[in-house]
């Protein structure tokens, strides 16, 4: 039918991104080994960058649901966000690669005391695995201007 076959090529295009992201990705590798890995940060929103690479893991992956907690009002952070949406994919491909079949992923950002570190945001990604360790964190760059959103 036209259904199926329209999801036919969803399921293909999707596949087709992923590859030219596993390309992109071994081609960074030999820009990081020749050192010539371009990296422009910008005050961004993490918000976006999160959800940017939930679909995109989601789009090569539907064993794994993945739930995002975030903070309100979280201030921008100094990421390159294509960089960033290459390592927030990269991280949620390990936890599902770790974690049994349908367990859920959750991504959260945490508050942190900001004595101890006023200028980072963080981010709690988590996965139901007991083969794995429980949680890994990716820490953001706060541009000086910016107000932290932790409390």
């Amino acid at each position: 039918s036209r259904a199926e076959l329209m999801q036919f090529f969803r399921i293909v295009d999707g596949q087709a991104d992923h590859m030219r992201g596993i390309i992109s990705d071994l081609l960074d590798v030999g820009r990081i080994e020749t050192g010539t890995l371009s990296v422009d940060p910008q005050p961004t929103a993490l918000a976006p960058v999160i959800e940017q690479a939930r679909t995109t893991f989601l789009n090569a992956n539907l064993r794994n649901p993945v739930y995002i907690d975030l903070l309100p009002e979280l201030p921008h952070v100094m990421v390159d966000r294509q960089r960033m949406v290459q390592v927030l994919n990269n991280l949620l491909t390990n936890a599902a690669r770790h974690s049994p079949e349908s367990a859920p992923i959750r991504i959260a950002t945490v508050s942190i005391s900001p004595c101890r570190s006023p200028m980072r945001a963080p981010v709690l990604l988590r996965s139901c695995c007991p083969r794995c360790s429980s949680s890994m964190q990716a820490f953001f760059t706060v541009p000086a201007n910016a107000q932290p959103a932790w409390v």
